[in-house]
Formats: structure tokens, C-alpha cells, sequence
């Protein structure tokens, strides 16, 4: 099992016995050996094979695991650790902009009342637990409500396929994905490079024209699986306009 998991990531990852055994520090006949099932790894060889492979901490455990080892990295599902709990809330209640603490299969685990503001104006029925990347991709009357929406679902289904890739061939994120690229509004097609360096988010939002860009923020030294892929996801305002109704509706409470 081991050596099928081996050869999988290394297939995954487009690398070569002889590419990922130099990246491992070992010899490709070892390599060989190992996917094969004649030789067995040592604990410290599938660690050197994980960082070689660059997988996330999850990974790590699985491919301890399928060698027979216990895991390393603490994960207990995709709810924020109850120790970090205090941490996300200060960073959401701290910043004067909507924000998300959101894991890797996208679901909103907590928000800000700015937050969930927007999140609601756009999806009346979203609330905690509630996957985002789903939520923003399939058809809906949110559609309608967020300019040149084609183009920025394209811009999020790149960052989507980014992530899916990280996160390797069991990512719950891949069916996300082909199910946008089936749809003909969105489609497989790259997102276009315009003037920007970063594309803004244009929301009809309050009856007026709003423009937005997102900042994603991570944990950096996460010890914990879900950590890892957990990020704090704020939007900031684009322009002066959107700045100015932002400070109203917080004047407003």
C-alpha cells in the first residue's frame, strides 16, 4: 500500500523516480524498490519523501500511515481547534472589513458581522458550514448581483484548481471543480490577465456598485492538519466609494 501511495503522489506531483529521488536525497533504485513493495521505508525516509513531495500535513499522516506508522501531526476533522478559537475571533473582530475564517474544503467556519453581511446579501441561506466555492460557482440570483461575474468565477476556479493540486487527487475540491468547468457561463478556459495586478471583486451590494479585494491570510507555523489549510479571507475596499459605505454601515452598527 505504501508503494502504490508513493507512486501516486510522485505521478501526481509530474515528478520522475529519478526527478523525486533527487529531490529525496536517495538513489533511484531505492525508489524503485520502495513503489515496487521490495524494499520498506523507515519512518525518517517517508518523512524525507513527504517534504520532498511537498505534501500538506494530512498527507504526511496518510503516507506514515500506509507505512505502518503513527501519525505526526495532530487533525481532528475540519473544525477550527478549540485552542485557536479565541485566536481566529480576535483576528475577525479586529479587522473593520468582512472576513471569513474558511478551511480547505471552503466552508465558513466563523465570520464577522461585516461578514456576514455581505455573505447573506449575496446568499440569504448561508451560515456556517456552508461551502462558498459551491455556493459562488452554481447558478443563482448572486449571479446577477456580482459584475463581469464570468470572469471572476474563472479568477476563483484558478485559485480553486491551485489549491485542489496542493492538496492532491483525494481533494474534495476536484468535484467542485469539474462541475464549474461543465458550465458554460464559467467554462475551462483560464481566466483573461487584464490591467490590475490583482482582479477586484465588483458587487452590487446595497444598491450600489461596490469593488473589492481579497487577502488571504494563513497560520505560519501550523502543527495541526486543518490549521494548515485554514485561512482568514478579508475583503478589502477597492476604492474610495466602497470605503465610504463600508464606514457607514459600521457607524451604522
Amino acid at each position: 500500500m505504501f508503494g502504490q501511495e508513493l507512486k501516486r503522489w510522485r505521478q501526481t506531483r509530474r515528478l520522475s523516480q529519478e526527478a523525486l529521488a533527487g529531490l529525496a536525497s536517495v538513489s533511484a533504485r531505492h525508489l524503485s524498490c520502495l513503489e515496487r513493495g521490495v524494499s520498506w521505508p523507515s519512518e525518517a525516509m517517508v518523512l524525507r519523501l513527504s517534504r520532498a513531495l511537498d505534501l500538506p500535513l494530512r498527507e504526511r499522516n496518510g503516507l506514515l500511515g500506509a507505512a505502518g506508522f503513527a501519525q505526526r501531526w495532530h487533525d481532528g476533522g475540519e473544525a477550527i481547534p478549540e485552542p485557536l478559537v479565541p485566536v481566529v475571533d480576535r483576528i475577525l473582530s479586529g479587522g473593520n472589513v468582512p472576513s471569513y475564517a474558511i478551511n480547505g474544503r471552503y466552508e465558513v467556519l466563523r465570520a464577522n458581522q461585516l461578514g456576514w453581511g455581505v455573505l447573506k446579501t449575496l446568499a440569504p441561506q448561508a451560515d456556517e458550514g456552508t461551502d462558498v466555492a459551491r455556493l459562488f460557482l452554481r447558478k443563482g440570483p448572486h449571479r446577477d448581483m456580482i459584475l463581469d461575474y464570468p470572469e471572476t468565477a474563472r479568477a476563483f476556479l484558478a485559485r480553486l484548481r491551485n489549491d485542489a493540486a496542493g492538496q492532491g487527487p483525494s481533494s474534495p475540491l476536484h468535484d467542485v471543480i469539474a462541475e464549474a468547468e461543465a458550465d458554460p457561463v464559467i467554462g475551462s478556459s483560464e481566466p483573461a490577465s487584464g490591467s490590475m495586478p490583482v482582479l477586484p471583486i465588483r458587487i452590487n451590494f446595497l444598491g450600489q456598485e461596490t469593488s473589492w479585494i481579497t487577502v488571504l491570510l494563513s497560520f505560519g507555523t501550523p502543527q495541526d492538519a486543518m490549521v494548515e489549510q485554514l485561512v482568514i479571507e478579508q475583503f478589502i475596499p477597492a476604492d474610495d466609494a466602497t470605503e465610504a459605505l463600508l464606514k457607514t454601515l459600521m457607524a451604522a452598527g
